[in-house]
C-alpha cells in the first residue's frame, strides 16, 4: 500500500536533481516497485516460451515547462512484454503498480505516443480491435493480501496466454496486409460476463395459438451452430495452452461425445482436467439456452473444474462469436422447467 501511495502522492512532481528529498524518491521507486515489476516479468516471459520483456525501470517521464526540458514522476511502474521480434512494433502486454488508483495492473497495450513506430491509421486499427474487458485489468492493492507471488503470476501468465491469439492477429493487422474481416475470422473475442442478469425468472404465458413448426430444419440449424461453436472453443482452448507452454496439453485439449455431461476436456496449466460446456447462440449475450438435467448434475459433480462458455453473436459467414465464462455456472443460473419426463403413478 504504501509504494502506491507513494507513485500517487509524488506523480507529476517536476523532478529536481539537486534536492536529496527527490533523489531519495527516485531511488525507493526504483529500488521498491520498479524492482518488483521487473521481477514480475522477468518471471512471466520464463513461463511464456517466445516471449521477452522491456522492463527498464523508468521512474520519469519527460516533458517541458515552458522552454525547459524537464523529467516528472511517473503515478506507475510498468512492463512490456511482447514476443521476439515484436519489440519495434509497439503492440505488447503490460503488468505493472499504478499509483493513480492503487493497484497492480495487467492489460493488452500498444505504444501511443508521438514517437511510436505506428502511424496514426495502425494505431486507429490496433485501437479498435482491442476489446475493452483487456485493456485495463487491475487487483486494488486493498486485495493484495489474497495474492502471493506464485498467484499472481500464474494469473497474469494465464492473461497472456489465454490472449496470445489475438495479439497475434493484432500484429498481423497493423503490420501486415490483411483485412480485419480475414485477421478476425474464425475466432473468440473474450468478454466480460454480463454485469447484470435477469432478477427473476419470466412468468410462462402459452398462448396456445396453432403455428407450422418445421422442428427438423429447426434442430438441425441448432446442431450446426452448437458443433461450430464447439470447433471455436476448441481451437481457443489449444492456442491459450500452447501459449502457455504447455503444447504437450493442447494436443490432448477435444470434443466429447454426447452424453457426457459436457462438450470440450480441455486443462488449466497445471495438467488438471477442465470440462467445458458450450452454449451458443446467434443472438445477445443475455439469450436463455436448454440445459439438460445430464448436464446440470456433471456440473454438481465436478464444482471448481466445469465451466460454461457461453458464445453469443455468433456470425456463421466469419465463424465467430463474442463469449464470456461462467465459472461455478450453477449458483449463477435461474433454471426454468419446461419439458417433463412423465411417469405413471397410480
Amino acid at each position: 500500500m504504501r509504494e502506491a501511495d507513494f507513485l500517487h502522492d509524488w506523480g507529476g512532481t517536476v523532478y529536481d536533481k539537486n534536492n536529496a528529498e527527490h533523489v531519495a524518491a527516485k531511488n525507493f521507486i526504483i529500488a521498491g516497485p520498479g524492482t518488483k515489476t521487473v521481477y514480475w516479468s522477468n518471471a512471466l516471459i520464463k513461463l511464456l516460451p517466445g516471449f521477452e520483456t522491456f522492463n527498464w525501470r523508468m521512474w520519469s517521464q519527460k516533458g517541458r515547462e515552458g522552454k525547459k526540458h524537464v523529467a516528472r514522476f511517473k503515478t506507475y511502474t510498468w512492463a512490456r512484454i511482447y514476443k521476439v521480434g515484436d519489440e519495434n512494433k509497439d503492440i505488447f502486454f503490460t503488468v505493472g503498480l499504478d499509483g493513480h488508483g492503487r493497484e497492480l495492473v495487467y492489460k493488452m497495450d500498444y505504444y501511443f505516443e508521438k514517437n511510436s513506430h505506428l502511424s496514426a491509421a495502425q494505431k486507429d486499427i490496433v485501437d479498435k480491435n482491442i476489446p475493452k474487458i483487456l485493456r485495463w485489468r487491475s487487483i486494488p492493492i486493498s486485495d493484495l493480501d489474497k495474492y502471493d507471488w506464485q498467484r499472481l503470476i500464474t494469473l497474469t501468465r494465464d492473461f497472456i496466454a489465454e490472449n496470445t491469439a489475438l495479439y497475434d492477429k493484432l500484429i498481423r493487422l497493423a503490420w501486415g496486409e490483411t483485412t480485419p474481416e480475414e485477421v478476425f475470422s474464425n475466432s473468440l473475442r473474450k468478454q466480460a460476463p454480463p454485469a447484470k442478469g435477469i432478477p427473476s425468472l419470466p412468468v410462462v404465458n402459452p398462448s396456445f395459438n396453432a403455428r407450422d413448426t418445421d422442428y427438423i430444419a429447426e434442430a438441425i440449424e441448432h446442431k450446426e451452430i452448437g458443433d461450430a461453436g464447439e470447433e471455436l472453443v476448441k481451437q481457443y482452448e489449444k492456442q491459450r495452452l500452447t501459449a502457455a507452454g504447455r503444447a504437450d496439453l493442447a494436443e490432448q485439449v477435444n470434443i466429447v461425445p454426447d452424453g457426457l455431461g459436457y462438450d470440450v476436456r480441455s486443462f488449466d496449466t497445471q495438467g488438471n482436467y477442465l470440462y467445458i460446456e458450450v452454449k451458443t447462440t446467434s443472438s445477445v449475450a443475455l439469450t436463455p439456452f436448454y440445459y439438460t438435467i445430464n448436464e446440470y448434475i456433471f456440473g454438481e459433480r465436478h464444482p471448481g473444474s466445469y465451466f460454461i462458455y457461453r458464445l453469443y453473436n455468433f456470425d456463421d459467414e466469419s465463424n465467430t462469436a463474442d463469449f464470456y465464462i461462467l465459472a461455478d455456472p450453477l449458483s449463477k443460473l435461474l433454471l426454468q422447467p419446461i419439458v417433463y419426463k412423465v411417469y405413471y403413478s397410480k
